[in-house]
């Protein structure tokens, strides 16, 4: 299990921005900024992070097809 604790400490430096790249069927990948935060698993009721996209957008087709993202958020903690 991924510890998210990081990454949620980060969110709020860039308003909860991230920059999100999954994959297209080629295998190249895809960038886009979305809104992203740590939210509890709907099944698991773990940490798991979760980012707003339109629907039907290639970021969601991806997602779906492939179930696997980087997420990278730009900021980082004070003083770096």
């Amino acid at each position: 299990m991924t510890d998210l604790a990081r990454f949620q400490a980060l969110v709020p430096l860039d308003h909860g921005l991230s920059v999100v790249v999954p994959r297209r069927a080629d295998q190249t990948p895809h960038t886009t900024v979305v809104n992203a935060g740590v939210v509890p698993h709907p099944v698991t009721g773990g940490d798991a992070v979760a980012f707003v996209a339109a629907g039907g957008t290639l970021v969601n087709l991806s997602v779906a097809g492939h179930r696997r993202v980087t997420d990278a958020l730009a900021d980082g903690p004070p003083g770096a």
